[in-house]
């Protein structure tokens, strides 16, 4: 040993022992420093002159767990909590160094003739013990779990800042107040809008149903029957026209797929490929193509869903929520009572859950995780996550896990649609009060990518790539969310 190494030893020694004045080290305590003092090897000798070596992290966690300990102990005695408790008897400090093959872990329970305890993890899992409880009322470090991004979308500030460069409002990419890329004719009436799953924008007025591009150059339109009232979309961005008693499918491209004439208008309607299910007063029922396959009779759904390869969900209202879920051989998996917390129905992760209201399960029934709030709406992403969203909240939430990522408030109006796109992690929400409106596109970090005021509150809006797609009754405008600064 180098007589550096040992002056410092000597030091790091003589330092610890007048910060442990008046600790009482226990026979366990004892023993784990002797078997970590056995298992530390001689340094070799060093030829002249000798090489400075760094000191083990272990001496300097010790010296810095000691002194922490000395000055928590030093402090006045802490008040009770918040609501009127007496003050906790005992508190708990552990520091964890993990340099070598073991841990060693030094935890105190300060008072009148405390006793400092200090293990190795080698030597509890070598005597079988596990640690004792804490006392109660003890405080113990822990890290805490990853809170969710805070958005507060409010309509007064952002028509304030509007044009202005405050940092606060995000990235607008210097669109926001700039003319639109491009407006169509003002002649047919807007009725919709939703994404396709190639980037592309289906775009549904009373006279046709047109592709555009992200730029919003228009690439296929097709002619609609009179009087179209919604655009379903499947969960691979297919879309479906409903006109009155008739339902049209389309591919991606815009081009028609096959149309689906019922003996009344549907309530409810929902799209998966070649399947269509529609719901009304009668009951829910399942078609393949033309082909009627599946017919609940009598069954009053409050919404229905399909997933990807046919399945189908329906979520009944009265007198208790119940969700039922038939595999694509109509076969039924699951039935059960479910919270009365929200509307939303929704096949999620590929088809394998299912979100009902709050709740999440999959599909033998077991829940699996809760969303934040009770949703009206959810809408799948291209990035693994939902949006779900009701006139006061929306959120970006992990599809898998259930993680929050970012949770917007209104402020000064309330939420009346959101949309996410199907080929990256942005989502827009809209937020209105009074005839005026603004739209938030934001990122999965809770970045805002963009935000605008509008003099009218849109028909629907919709993101795809780096475009901002707003339908208006005038017609549509496009904004670029691309940073002036990119290539």
């Amino acid at each position: 040993m180098s007589d550096l190494d040992r002056e410092l030893r000597q030091a790091i020694k003589a330092g610890v022992d007048r910060s442990l004045e008046g600790w009482t080290f226990t026979p366990a305590m004892r023993q784990a420093v002797l078997e970590r003092i056995a298992a530390e090897k001689e340094p070799a000798a060093t030829p002249d002159p000798p090489r400075r070596q760094s000191l083990r992290p272990v001496y300097w966690v010790t010296a810095a767990a000691a002194a922490l300990i000395l000055a928590v102990n030093l402090l006045p005695d802490r008040p009770g909590d918040l609501s009127g408790g007496s003050a906790p008897e005992a508190a708990s400090t552990a520091i964890t160094d993990r340099s070598g093959s073991s841990e060693l872990r030094i935890m105190a329970a300060p008072g009148a003739g405390g006793e400092l305890n200090l293990q190795t993890a080698d030597a509890q899992s070598k005597s079988g013990e596990t640690a004792p409880p804490e006392a109660p009322g003890a405080f113990t470090a822990t890290m805490a779990p990853v809170e969710p991004v805070k958005l507060v979308l409010s309509l007064d500030e952002l028509k304030t800042k509007s044009g202005s460069d405050d940092p606060a409002r995000g990235d607008t990419g210097g669109t926001a107040g700039a003319p639109p890329v491009m407006t169509m004719s003002v002649q047919p009436t807007m009725v919709d809008l939703t994404p396709l799953q190639d980037g592309k924008v289906a775009v549904l007025n009373s006279m046709a149903l047109q592709v555009v591009d992200q730029a919003g150059n228009v690439l296929a339109e097709e002619p609609v029957a009179q009087g179209p009232t919604a655009l379903a979309d499947g969960p691979a961005g297919e879309p479906a026209v409903v006109s009155g008693n008739v339902v049209s499918r389309f591919r991606a491209d815009g081009q028609p797929a096959g149309s689906l004439e019922l003996d009344k208008a549907p309530a409810r309607v929902a799209v998966a490929a070649d399947r269509v299910a529609v719901a009304d007063a009668s009951g829910v029922k399942v078609y393949a193509g033309d082909v009627q396959v599946h017919v609940l009779d009598g069954l009053q759904a409050e919404a229905i869903a399909l997933a990807e390869d046919g399945s189908l969900a329906v979520l009944t209202g009265m007198p208790r929520p119940r969700l039922q879920v038939y595999s694509s051989s109509l076969a039924l998996m699951m039935e059960q009572d479910v919270e009365a917390d929200g509307s939303a129905l929704a096949f999620l992760a590929g088809g394998s859950r299912v979100a009902a209201g709050r709740q999440v399960y999959d599909r033998s029934g077991a829940h699996v995780w809760s969303f934040p709030f009770a949703p009206d709406e959810i809408v799948g992403t291209g990035s693994g996550a939902v949006l779900a969203w009701n006139p006061q909240t929306a959120a970006l939430v992990r599809a898998e896990t259930g993680e929050t990522l970012w949770l917007a408030e209104a402020a000064g109006g309330t939420i009346l649609r959101a949309t996410a796109a199907l080929d990256n992690d942005l989502a827009a929400v809209v937020v209105g009060d009074d005839g005026s409106a603004g739209v938030w596109v934001i990122d999965a970090a809770g970045t805002w990518r963009h935000a605008e005021p509008l003099d009218a509150i849109p028909v629907d809006v919709a993101v795809t790539g780096d475009h901002l797609h707003i339908l208006l009754t005038g017609g549509l405008e496009v904004r670029s969310l691309r940073d002036e600064s990119d290539p």
